[in-house]
């Protein structure tokens, strides 16, 4: 089913929506602004000819200024000024189906890239994207995005297997101990610690002191 809405709607990469004004909206501040202009012009005027102080100016023209000319104008801008605080305030607006299940594919994409490509949190990130969309577009399965996750943390895993095995062939202590606790937390958000064998890579970062 698609939706109308007089807002132009976009999605933006990282999922987000960005609300464009329409025309319209424009139009009328202009129209805001013409006509506090007429009264800019007016009412100096009108203060000069009740003040008396009409040498100053065209006689003729003064005269010809009716009172009711700027009460009207004042009327206007306020009407016009109270319409414009109207149309300001946030006006719902919704998307197509077809625009929201793009945006879930989109993500997707970019979550399987991230997974390939990026680190830790930086997939986390990408994966927490993919699930806020593929939610809204009624696309979001549980076990699909518990696959994912699994994939993450697995990489990570293993990414922190090879940097203990290289700070321990450098023999650099700090970030064989930082590598060893990341493993320790992966293993852990998985379910796959083993105390064994953290102990004994633990003797083995231990020995590089």
């Amino acid at each position: 089913m698609t939706i109308t809405s007089p807002v132009k709607t976009l999605i933006r990469e990282d999922g987000n929506r960005k609300v464009i004004e329409p025309q319209s909206h424009t139009e009328h501040k202009r129209a805001v602004y013409r006509s506090l202009s007429v009264l800019v012009y007016f009412v100096p005027l009108w203060f000069e000819y009740i003040a008396g102080k009409i040498e100053k100016f065209d006689i003729k023209l003064l005269r010809k200024l009716n009172p009711a000319v700027v009460i009207i104008t004042i009327v206007i801008c306020l009407l016009e000024v109270s319409a414009l605080a109207d149309t300001e305030k946030p006006q719902p607006t919704e998307i197509t189906r077809k625009q929201l299940k793009i945006a879930a594919y989109n993500s997707l994409w970019r979550l399987k890239r991230a997974i390939e490509r990026d680190g830790f949190y930086g997939a986390r990130v990408a994966l927490n994207v993919w699930r806020s969309n593929a939610i809204e577009a009624g696309l979001f399965k549980q076990a699909e995005y518990d696959e994912y996750n699994t994939q993450i943390i697995e990489k990570s895993i293993d990414n922190s297997l090879k940097c203990i095995e290289i700070a321990i062939q450098n023999e650099n202590y700090t970030d064989a101990k930082i590598c060893l606790h990341t493993w320790k937390m992966r293993t852990q958000e998985l379910g796959t610690f083993d105390q064994a064998r953290y102990d004994e890579m633990k003797k083995q970062v231990e020995g590089v002191k």
